[in-house]
């Protein structure tokens, strides 16, 4: 089986540049056949803030407040959305039905994909949106924000349903696949906790700043940051396996896709390096990596 996937970065460069990997998934492991670069596109006027993907559509968010729409199969520009008046600083899709975007204007805003309309516009964080991440069932959503707040948002009505103060800004939220578990990360802090009565499970500080991460499986969280190196902790033995990369001087995000029941992760690093993994269950291997002359800010990937 031949599988298609598109790797793109945002940059400080304002541009958003992707990349095609042609894979051959066999019976016991992905090989890249090819890669090329599909596009480069000087997307904005400030730098690329954030960026989310799915099989149709691209997004792109930035410092210059806009939010640009791309869709994929028709190579077609969308143009932009100008619904915040702040940076765009985290953005998520759920279903390619609905696009979540976080501002530094403390909003979260849900727009419809089907014509790109705004379905509501909740305000969330004082001081700005820092992550929203929505839960697989799409029932619920968890948001943090300079204000050191974390809410929990009832996605049928549009309010908080739970509202908490937690020690420190949270910079980061991730769901495990069926959403039996969430983390937060944020600088030199990784906690783990069970959706079921909110139970922190793990609370880790490593030794360098944390920047991105996702879960490979339900009980594996991947993070990276300051470094190059990918570490991956096991909830149910709370050990961490550490995984040495090329990359450097920071990794500046990950994403993990599942393809044909296994698990492929793409990095990007401020250095411009672009890698693609395999993940077999208990290590990391690498597939193939492209170097993009570009300092990298985000990153996204997608089946084509």
């Amino acid at each position: 089986m031949v599988v298609k996937l598109l790797v793109t970065v945002g940059t400080y460069e304002k541009t958003v540049y992707g990349v095609d990997f042609k894979l051959d998934g066999g019976d016991d492991d992905f090989k890249v056949l090819a890669k090329k670069s599909s596009f480069s596109i000087p997307a904005h006027i400030g730098y690329v803030k954030s960026i989310s993907s799915g099989p149709q559509y691209l997004v792109s968010g930035s410092t210059d407040e806009t939010v640009r729409i791309f869709d994929l199969k028709r190579r077609k520009d969308y143009g932009s959305l100008n619904s915040h008046s702040g940076s765009i600083a985290c953005m998520a899709f759920y279903k390619q039905k609905m696009l979540f975007t976080g501002g530094e204007d403390g909003k979260i805003i849900v727009t419809r994909c089907a014509d790109w309309e705004p379905m509501m516009t909740l305000k969330a964080h004082a001081g700005g949106v820092n992550s929203i991440a929505v839960h697989p069932s799409g029932k619920l959503a968890l948001s943090s924000g300079k204000d050191k707040n974390i809410k929990t948002w009832n996605l049928a009505v549009g309010k908080v349903a739970l509202k908490t103060k937690h020690a420190f800004a949270v910079e980061r939220i991730v769901w495990s696949p069926q959403g039996s578990y969430y983390a937060f990360l944020s600088d030199r802090h990784v906690q783990i906790f069970a959706t079921d009565g909110a139970k922190m499970l793990i609370d880790e500080k490593p030794a360098k700043k944390i920047l991105c991460g996702a879960f490979l499986t339900e009980t594996k969280l991947l993070v990276a940051g300051e470094g190059s190196d990918l570490m991956i902790h096991d909830i149910q033995t709370k050990s961490w396996t550490t995984i040495e990369t090329a990359h450097s001087p920071r990794i500046k995000d990950l994403q993990v896709i599942e393809v044909d029941g296994k698990i492929i992760v793409a990095s990007g690093s401020s250095n411009g390096l672009m890698c693609l993994w395999r993940f077999d269950g208990s290590n990391l291997t690498l597939l193939d990596k492209v170097e993009s002359g570009l300092r990298i800010t985000c990153l996204t990937v997608t089946t084509q």
